[in-house]
């Protein structure tokens, strides 16, 4: 009995697989004679996209020590292109430790932008509830965010924007102030 049911189900998923193929086909000749009885398309040639140029850029990155009182220095060269922000791809690999003795203070952030203009480069940013350092971990991500970004010659001032927003603190423990300045 039980066989005789799953026969049926089985046959009429083949009909009814068979009926909808049919329809397309029929579907897709009504396409093909439109297509036929239209004009050909002239032909269009895309134009060549121009290489991106990747650029090196070897730098300071500050990270949390393992015991969390101070910041620690480690050398890298990352890579960006053109394109990008040299600053975004500093402040994107800052959310990477490099070893096990360098704590990533940055998890979770985002950053959307980090414009410069006449010596000073503003920074917008956003994080999670999961990434809230206590006050010392929060010195620790201002004194590394300002160590990495001062580096650069041209940053005199350096303003954190959070959501498009400033904000008194970053989170809740340390004043914010609107620039820092070098």
């Amino acid at each position: 009995m039980r066989k005789n049911i799953i026969y049926l189900l089985l046959i009429g998923i083949c009909i009814t697989i068979f009926l909808s193929g049919c329809g397309k086909l029929k579907q897709s000749q009504n396409v093909q004679t439109e297509a036929s009885n239209s004009p050909l398309p002239t032909e269009t040639i895309a134009p060549t996209p121009t290489p991106v140029e990747i650029k090196e850029l070897k730098v300071d990155l500050y990270y949390g020590d393992e015991t969390g009182d101070h910041v620690v220095k480690r050398e890298q060269t990352l890579k960006y292109t053109a394109d990008t922000s040299k600053y975004i791809a500093v402040l994107n690999a800052l959310k990477v430790s490099p070893d096990s003795k360098a704590i990533c203070l940055f998890t979770g952030f985002k950053f959307f932008t980090a414009d410069l203009n006449n010596g000073g480069l503003t920074i917008n940013l956003t994080f999670p509830k999961e990434s809230i350092l206590g006050a010392p971990g929060e010195e620790l991500l201002l004194d590394s965010l300002q160590k990495t970004i001062f580096q650069f010659p041209e940053v005199k001032t350096l303003d954190v924007l959070v959501d498009g927003k400033k904000v008194d603190s970053l989170m809740g423990h340390m004043d914010l102030p609107h620039p820092f300045k070098k």
